[in-house]
């Protein structure tokens, strides 16, 4: 006795995930938002890809479909981008990128000079 059914098995060729991004850092303001944008280059094309994007300080995690996103980010810190992706039934693959994208703090620069005070200059003559 035998049971036989085609297409039972399928054999897919394996996805080659790649993108790319806007840019690797950012500097904002205190409490401005940076924008994170996101852009699938994988091969072949992978339909509706998952982005996960992890990091900051307190640590988020946001999550993401389509083939280009664009994330706005608040916390300072650095983050890892995953991308997800499924190629028929069953076959599921990721890639991770750690500390892909940071975002930093715009230093405050700030000094103080004092009028009250003179500068008193020594010129000095150095002879060789």
């Amino acid at each position: 006795d035998s049971l036989i059914r085609d297409n039972f098995i399928c054999v897919f060729a394996s996805p080659h995930l790649s993108f790319t991004q806007d840019t690797t850092s950012l500097c904002v303001d205190s409490g401005q938002t940076g924008l994170l944008c996101l852009h699938n280059t994988s091969q072949p094309f992978l339909p509706n890809p998952i982005w996960r994007i992890r990091g900051g300080s307190p640590q988020v995690v946001i999550t993401a479909v389509g083939d280009t996103v664009c994330v706005p980010l608040t916390h300072i810190g650095c983050y890892s981008v995953t991308l997800i992706g499924s190629y028929g039934p069953g076959c599921v693959d990721s890639l991770v990128v750690p500390n892909s994208f940071c975002l930093k703090q715009n230093p405050n620069v700030c000094f103080y000079a004092d009028d009250s005070t003179t500068c008193n200059i020594n010129l000095y003559t150095y002879v060789l």
